[in-house]
C-alpha cells in the first residue's frame, strides 16, 4: 500500500491574516508533548507564528482526550500560560470563552 500525503492550507495562519478590526482569534493545538514545560513553550511559539490572540494547546499522545468526556488544557496568551484546565470538556470549554472574553476587555 502507498500512502500519499499533501499539505493542506494553514486554517488558523488564513484567518490571521484576514483579521477584520477587533476580532479575537482562538487557536487550537493538538500536541504530542507530554512535558508540561515543553507543551507550554510549543504552544507559545506556534502563537507567536500564527499570529492568534490565544491558543488552546493540549497533549493528545497515548490517546489521553480521544473518547473521554475530561480533557487537560493550556490557554496560552502573548504573556504565556493565562490558564491550566483539568476539568470536563464543557467547563473547558467555558474557561475558553472566559479568558477571550478577558483578552478583547485588555486589547
Amino acid at each position: 500500500m502507498t500512502l500519499e500525503l499533501t499539505q493542506t492550507t494553514d486554517v488558523l495562519a488564513g484567518l490571521t491574516r484576514a483579521r477584520r478590526a477587533g476580532q479575537t482569534i482562538v487557536g487550537f493545538a493538538a500536541e504530542t508533548i507530554a512535558d508540561e514545560t515543553a507543551l507550554a513553550a510549543a504552544g507559545r511559539e506556534k502563537l507567536s507564528r500564527k499570529g492568534a490572540d490565544l491558543l488552546v494547546v493540549n497533549d493528545v499522545s497515548d490517546h489521553k482526550v480521544f473518547g473521554m468526556s475530561d480533557t487537560i488544557v493550556m490557554i496560552v496568551g502573548t504573556a504565556g500560560v493565562c490558564d491550566r484546565v483539568a476539568a470536563s470538556k464543557a467547563v473547558v470549554a467555558h474557561r475558553i470563552l472566559d479568558a477571550a472574553i478577558k483578552h478583547r476587555a485588555t486589547a
